[in-house]
């Protein structure tokens, strides 16, 4: 006889920029947080307007995104956040 367990935890756990590195595709950035939850992550070049890099389904509580044009900005500033339904 065999039975599945489903786990959901009361408090989610938040979405956090857990690692950054520049590789030769750009600037990739692992998001943790959020498993089973629709995510975006989002930059910005002045604090104030914010644009949408891409969006994803976050399966495993963890997503890799690459900024391909990180490199030729001077300054830019990411933050990742859960999708309404």
């Amino acid at each position: 006889m065999y039975g599945i367990c489903l786990l959901v935890p009361v408090n989610p756990v938040p979405l956090e920029i857990s690692r950054h590195e520049f590789i030769q595709a750009g600037l990739s950035l692992e998001v943790r947080g959020g498993a089973g939850q629709p995510l975006a992550i989002e930059y910005t070049s002045d604090l104030a307007q914010w644009t949408t890099l891409a969006t994803s389904s976050n399966l495993f509580g963890r997503r890799v995104f690459i900024d391909p044009n990180a490199k030729d900005s001077t300054f830019r500033a990411y933050r990742a956040r859960l999708m309404g339904p």
